[in-house]
């Protein structure tokens, strides 16, 4: 009787109980509630217990910032939302897609449906299986270009090319000249001698055997300056690898995208 009273005062969560989804069940599944990613941080941080048994296991749509890209190391992609007043927990998706910085960058806005985790008070609010169904480009739009570009402007105006790149987000193409797997930096073949210096962000990796010399890969990166010779670009997510002859990347031709 006693732990029984325990547990009604606590909010026990032993009647929590979460069966598994397949990625196929997720996509195919309708979301039961869609909310920003501000909204589900405070319903977990206000009351875990209640929303675990009201949430837990179902299939969502949150909407939020993205703040942070990486690959965790089974392979899987995962996308970090904003966090909202200090102190609240972000929202972690963990996604279907192994690179979703192919298609959405940090400070662009998504949303993205998933399965609600069980979580522990004070625990970080977690999506499993998460797919992109929406990208919002408003705030941040998504810049891409080439390794060439990139070098020509800096060497042409480095304060014009500082003014417009300086700390943004950029999606850069081009040739590998050479890849640096100690310290995790991508090159990038420029105009000439110059070239395009990618270095990942912590703890990702350049491990990827066909990444090699004359390979064609997109790179998602923060530029941070250069000159005549040199462009640099850091927290460098894993190049995405172009196919050869259609231009199109790998994950594209694995999940049968355009």
């Amino acid at each position: 009787m006693g732990c029984l009273l325990i547990c009604v005062l606590a909010g026990c969560e032993g009647d929590v109980a979460i069966r598994p989804m397949t990625a196929a069940e997720v996509r195919a599944a309708a979301p039961v509630a869609k909310m920003r990613a501000r909204e589900l941080q405070d319903r977990f941080r206000t009351a875990p217990h209640a929303t675990n048994r009201e949430l837990a296991g179902s299939v969502v749509e949150v909407t939020g910032q993205v703040q942070l890209l990486a690959q965790a190391e089974s392979g899987e992609g995962v996308v970090k939302f904003v966090g909202g007043r200090k102190g609240l927990k972000p929202v972690v998706c963990l996604m279907v897609e192994g690179r979703p910085w192919t298609r959405v960058a940090p400070g662009m806005v998504a949303t993205i449906k998933g399965q609600v985790q069980k979580i522990p008070p004070q625990g970080v609010p977690t999506l499993l299986h998460g797919e992109i169904t929406d990208i919002d480009e408003s705030l941040v739009s998504g810049t891409r270009l080439t390794a060439v570009e990139l070098c020509e402007k800096y060497a042409a105006d480095h304060t014009l090319a500082q003014n417009e790149h300086f700390e943004q987000w950029a999606w850069i193409t081009g040739t590998v000249a050479s890849v640096d797997r100690v310290n995790e930096v991508v090159f990038l073949d420029g105009p000439g001698a110059a070239q395009v210096s990618c270095f990942l962000a912590p703890g990702q990796s350049t491990a990827d055997e066909r990444l090699s010399r004359g390979r064609r890969v997109v790179i998602l990166g923060k530029v941070k300056g250069g000159d005549k010779v040199r462009v640099l670009v850091s927290d460098c997510l894993p190049p995405e690898i172009l196919e050869e002859g259609d231009g199109t990347t790998s994950s594209a031709r694995d999940s049968g995208e355009p």
